[in-house]
């Protein structure tokens, strides 16, 4: 049993490359934002309505220069958590979703916890070129395909539509990677 192991062991070899594909966390993208358009908002309104009646407070005053600021803020607090978020590389406001490793025997995909979603060179994981409609634009992709579902990749650079391919949506997993990755990818892809 012990040596079965350690012969697996030294017949996988070690990654290559390896990366994770990460996804934002809705309710914590929904709780920065409430507190990036709405501490501003209350700060100032607390100031004005203090400010109008002094020494008293103006709870009318309070609550107009409330919406006001909250509608002032709420959009660019949007923009920048957006900016932030989907920078590349950004892990901000995100959660692991899936780890791949490029191995020199193939490509392994594991869920966030570590548990093996799929290995090519196990038969469970198919690498395969697709094309994706990528709004209006037909651009060439990579998809993983596992037994609980699949994941499509895209570099930065979107690559031209392969003929003959049919052409997915963009209702899986799409999530973007470096184009070295993608090269990689595309080079054990079927």
């Amino acid at each position: 049993m012990a040596s079965t192991l350690a012969q697996s062991r030294r017949r996988s070899s070690p990654p290559r490359a390896s990366f994770t594909l990460w996804k934002v966390t809705t309710s914590r993208f929904v709780l920065a934002l409430a507190v990036s358009a709405l501490l501003p908002a209350v700060l100032i309104a607390l100031a004005a309505g203090a400010y109008s009646s002094w020494p008293g407070f103006s709870p009318a005053v309070f609550g107009l220069v409330m919406f006001s600021v909250t509608c002032a803020t709420f959009p660019i607090a949007l923009v920048m958590l957006i900016l932030r978020t989907e920078a590349p590389n950004s892990t901000y406001l995100k959660e692991p979703l899936q780890h791949v490793e490029l191995t020199g025997d193939g490509v392994k995909v594991l869920d966030a916890t570590g548990a093996l979603l799929g290995d090519s060179s196990r038969g469970t994981l198919r690498v395969a070129r697709t094309n994706m409609w990528h709004g209006k634009t037909l651009a060439g992709a990579v998809v993983l395909e596992y037994a609980a579902g699949a994941t499509c990749l895209m570099g930065h650079v979107l690559i031209g539509a392969w003929p003959g391919l049919k052409a997915i949506q963009g209702a899986r997993y799409e999530h973007r990677i470096d184009d070295s990755l993608m090269d990689e990818l595309l080079r054990r892809a079927e």
